[in-house]
């Protein structure tokens, strides 16, 4: 009676262990989320007031002074002694600057022309050389480049690209602009659809998803011009995610996009990355769900998000504040995207407007470098526990 029992119970542990698959490896990590050590605490830097100021591909600093005088620095929070100093760019005869990239190409400028009615992109081979006009933009309502949002480089040892879109009032079809030679050329990937003859139509935020190859691209204004598109053959061709959102700002991570709403309430939406092919050719705008919403009496017109900076595990982005809206925030993640915390409260105050950080520059292993207004600041970087 025994051996039958015994053969029985075999019978079942093995029936058991024939029906039992390879177990499910579940990645704990991805679920992990991560908290800041501390928050952002914000310290004049040496070099002061600039009219624009970016790292380059080499980790130096580049900026142009009040002045126009094109600058190159290796440190920025202890001196403003610059390592090496350019040309004075002359405004009346190439337009005000907007923004800089700085790739092992040369130095790309972007301006704008007659009071932001054209937006205009300069090639320097050098920091001494003379401005070369290699794009204008056309149309015949204001079109220009602007500095918290779309314009956006990658640098990757063997190619230089840089993506912008054009900004401007009223409708116009206005361009997507793709470089692939470190700013010497761009060419027009893609135009905003231009819907409605009372509506703007322009491009708001850019980005470079290096973790899928995808160019992200988004549009505005209202129900009409809305889309937010993506390209896997650098602008060849494109999809659509959402028609029902303007994002400003967007922050591509391994398995997700986020994005600083335009429209809605203040807050953050997302995108999460699918797996199969056949899941991007059903993609609807049910894809795009929102993240987390804040400041509940607040509309996403009145504070969305601008100069949103990625690297890695960590992204930080700041808002935009309408005359209405007084606290300032900024928002940031070192989980790749997944969870989001409060960094930095600040609020906007009547006269030299200084309690508040307007824009975010970079950030490396020691500090968050960011603007308010002409001012640059530094705060030592959270660790991500």
């Amino acid at each position: 009676m025994k051996k039958v029992i015994a053969i029985v119970l075999c019978l079942i542990l093995l029936t058991a262990c024939g029906t039992i698959e390879k177990p499910e490896i579940i990645d704990v990590a991805n679920h992990v989320t991560k908290k800041p050590s501390h928050l952002l605490l914000f310290k004049k830097a040496a070099i002061g007031n600039v009219l624009t100021i970016c790292r380059g591909f080499d980790d130096f600093f580049y900026l142009v002074t009040l002045e126009g005088v094109f600058e190159k620095h290796r440190e920025i929070t202890k001196t403003k002694e610059p390592d090496e100093v350019g040309i004075t760019w002359d405004e009346e005869s190439y337009g005000r600057i907007v923004n800089i990239v700085v790739m092992p190409e040369g130095i790309t400028v972007f301006a704008n022309i007659e009071g932001n009615s054209k937006g205009r992109i300069y090639h320097m081979v050098d920091l001494n050389s003379q401005p070369e006009l290699v794009y204008e933009s056309k149309g015949k309502n204001p079109s220009f480049f602007v500095n918290e949002f779309g314009i956006k480089s990658y640098y990757n040892g063997l190619g230089s690209y840089i993506l912008a879109g054009v900004y401007g009032r009223g409708p116009e079809a206005r361009d997507l602009l793709l470089s692939k030679d470190g700013g010497k050329t761009f060419e027009v990937i893609k135009k905003t659809r231009n819907n409605l003859e009372v509506k703007n139509s322009h491009w708001h935020d850019v980005a470079f998803d290096i973790y899928h190859g995808f160019l992200w691209a988004s549009e505005g204004d209202g129900t009409t011009n809305s889309g937010v598109h993506f390209s896997d053959d650098l602008g060849e061709t494109w999809r659509t995610l959402t028609n029902l959102s303007q994002p400003t700002a967007i922050l591509p991570f391994p398995d997700r996009v986020v994005f600083g709403r335009d429209d809605g309430k203040a807050g953050l939406s997302y995108f999460e990355k699918p797996l199969l092919v056949e899941d991007y050719e059903s993609i609807k705008d049910n894809s795009y769900n929102i993240l987390r919403e804040f400041m509940p009496s607040i509309d996403g017109y009145s504070y969305y998000g601008r100069t949103p900076i990625v690297k890695g595990n960590e992204a930080y982005l700041t808002f935009t504040l309408y005359p209405e809206n007084k606290t300032a925030l900024i928002i940031a993640t070192g989980d790749f995207g997944k969870s989001w915390h409060f960094v930095f409260m600040g609020h906007k105050s009547e006269g030299s407007d200084r309690k508040r950080i307007t824009m975010l520059v970079d950030i490396d292993d020691n500090y968050v470098y960011a603007r308010s207004h002409s001012t640059v600041y530094f705060a030592e970087k959270p660790e991500w526990l």
